[in-house]
């Protein structure tokens, strides 16, 4: 067994998660071995990777990976398949199971990167494709700590108010984006098989610890760059928008209402922004420097 730490919590797990960082001296959940049912349900969805859902347990399922059944709120059953490597299985269960655990759990999960500025979050939301983790990539080359690529969790408080429970130090990268930030994309893993999109380990200037979450910016196109705030409607439009799990599956394992209630909070609570550009990777270190000169603006 290994034990990890992702989202602040200790993970106990029979695979080895190399996304993951090692030490956890607590167990909140368990990732075992086991036999799980691979019957689809109505509401199976494969390019989501859903298999079916009730307010029980919730399937997924990679074909010659493996399938993962979220069980509650502390155990994650994986039964893979013959041959799969290590890595490819590793990249699956930390993926969208461990982030329906978390929100079974009571968490925000959004679609987003984030890295820290100046001790507090600053995170990115947008589309898929619409450069979320190249803007992560190359804030944390400018020495500002990753604090999660692709799943961002949040954990809202009425005292201490949103903080981002930090992920692992991994980014999830096209190979234009590995380029853009000094790489060679050959030289880094598939995320999957037949999925041209890289892992890269951070192996310095990770974010472990929770933060306060700051600001919140939108991803878009435009002609010139450009930061502008936008109202809490819009807001709160963005988030739903970008938060997982969607309606259908929220339907099918009775929590709706409870994610709709969270995200209403974070609208209220935490500022968010537009951020308009152009698609161009040379414009990457302006936008970053737009970035920081914004956030210098939050008060302490």
């Amino acid at each position: 067994m290994f034990d990890y730490t992702a989202y602040n919590l200790g993970i106990h797990s029979e695979f080895t998660l190399s996304e993951l960082m090692s030490g956890a001296t607590k167990t909140d959940v368990v990732i075992r071995r086991g036999k799980v049912e691979r019957t689809a349900s109505e509401i199976a969805n494969p390019k989501n990777l859903l298999l079916r859902a009730n307010s029980q347990e919730t399937c997924f399922y990679v074909p010659k990976v493996a399938a993962c059944l979220v069980r509650g709120t502390d155990e994650i059953i994986v039964d893979e398949d013959e041959g799969v490597e290590p890595g490819l299985l590793s990249n699956f269960i930390v993926g969208l199971p461990l982030a329906m655990l978390l929100h079974l759990r009571g968490i925000i999960v959004l679609h987003a990167s984030a890295v820290a500025v100046n001790g507090a979050v600053v995170a990115f939301l947008g589309k898929s494709g619409e450069g979320k983790s190249t803007i992560a990539a190359t804030l944390h080359k400018r020495n500002h700590p990753l604090v999660t690529d692709d799943i961002l969790a949040i954990d809202i408080n009425d005292t201490t108010g949103a903080t981002v429970l930090p992920s692992y130090p991994q980014l999830r990268l096209w190979p234009q984006s590995v380029t853009s930030i000094g790489e060679v994309a050959e030289n880094l893993p598939r995320i999957f098989p037949n999925l041209e999109k890289r892992s890269k380990l951070v192996t310095d200037e990770f974010q472990p610890t929770p933060l306060p979450l700051k600001r919140i910016y939108v991803l878009g196109e435009g002609t010139d760059l450009e930061i502008a705030s936008i109202n809490t409607q819009s807001a709160f439009l963005e988030i739903t928008r970008q938060s997982y799990p969607d309606l259908e599956l929220l339907k099918a394992i009775g929590t709706p209402d409870a994610k709709f209630h969270r995200c209403i909070k974070l609208a209220n609570l935490i500022p968010t922004y537009q951020i308009k550009r152009p698609r161009d990777i040379y414009l990457l270190s302006e936008l970053a420097q737009l970035i920081e000169a914004d956030v210098a603006k939050i008060p302490c």
